[in-house]
């Protein structure tokens, strides 16, 4: 009887702790765009700032040949 406690238990800890591993790799957030001129051709080299108002914090890409820009890992914005 023990041991099947013992088990149950063991089987419910390891449950939570995959859960809660996976819950917290959800909220990461990313951003993508292009940057183009007023033609529509895309802008290669082009500093985009991205800035946290609350916190005002910022970080910066620089968009590749086609013009695209990436924030990756981005942390969750919470406003009550």
């Amino acid at each position: 009887m023990a041991s099947k406690l013992g088990l149950r238990f063991f089987l419910a800890f390891f449950t939570l702790l995959l859960t809660f591993s996976t819950a917290h790799a959800q909220y990461r957030a990313s951003i993508q765009g292009v940057v183009t001129d007023p033609d529509g051709s895309a802008v290669s080299g082009a500093k985009v700032t991205l800035r946290n108002e609350e916190t005002n914090q910022s970080q910066t890409a620089t968009t590749n040949d086609e013009g695209i820009f990436n924030f990756n890992s981005l942390p969750p914005v919470i406003s009550l």
